[in-house]
């Protein structure tokens, strides 16, 4: 499967996706507010000619939803989405659909498009099988590099492990090491993130794509985590 781009100037439309905020209460707050005062109900008004494209990306197979929130999503939250739309009256349409009428003219008021990015490799059992219940077509965009090879995306899995340990120090002899006989790293705070940013550097720039696993294997050991069991279960890994 290919990754399919779709991009015409005739077409407006209004895409929306989830993204991380690091205020989630008040985003959750205002949202609220903006439906209590019918903000919602008047922009559903405004806009129910233009198309909807609800885009999401992948489903939970642990609790990657509270480490990203903005790709990974719970599937009973998923759910609740879907029963929305269905309350609510909308058109769920496929995306070729609902394009063809948007250019005839003939697309029905309240019309949504749903699709998935990255096809993550749990997406049939999750994202299709909840759409097929309520006869929802979905559109999911799969990564070409990822169909040719069968392990999780580099730096993602670096970032989950990171995440994931208990561990506040990282200890051991890596080849990402950027000062001669460093053995130590501190996990807390930012410098989480830095060293996440250095490992990933360090794959992509030296290392071939095996190199990138048996880095991520070591990795993964010294975090006292079991990389072989994430990598069975397809955390960060996508359709192929």
């Amino acid at each position: 499967m290919r990754k399919q781009i779709f991009y015409d100037r005739s077409i407006h439309c209004i895409i929306t996706t989830s993204f991380y905020a690091p205020g989630v209460t008040m985003k959750t707050f205002i949202y609220g507010l903006c439906r209590h005062t019918g903000i919602f109900r008047l922009a559903r008004y405004v806009f129910r000619k233009k198309l909807l494209i609800l885009c999401y990306h992948g489903i939970s197979i642990r609790d990657e939803h509270s480490w990203w929130p903005g790709v990974f999503m719970a599937e009973d939250k998923f759910i609740r989405r879907l029963q929305l739309l269905k309350q609510s009256g909308c058109h769920v349409l496929g995306l070729q659909s609902a394009v063809a009428a948007l250019k005839a003219g003939t697309l029905p008021d309240n019309t949504v498009v749903l699709t998935a990015d990255d096809g993550y490799l749990n997406s049939p059992q999750t994202l299709v099988k909840h759409c097929n219940r309520f006869q929802y077509p979905l559109t999911i965009y799969v990564t070409s590099y990822y169909s040719q090879n069968r392990n999780p995306i580099f730096n993602a899995m670096v970032y989950y492990m990171l995440w994931k340990t208990q561990k506040t120090v990282l200890v051991g002899e890596f080849p990402f090491a950027d000062k001669p006989g460093q053995q130590h790293w501190d996990l807390t705070g930012s410098q989480q993130k830095l060293l996440a940013k250095q490992i990933i550097d360090y794959g992509r720039n030296h290392c071939s794509e095996e190199q990138r696993r048996e880095l991520s294997e070591n990795l993964s050991t010294a975090l006292g985590l079991d990389f072989s069991l994430m990598d069975d279960e397809g955390i960060c890994k996508l359709i192929n």
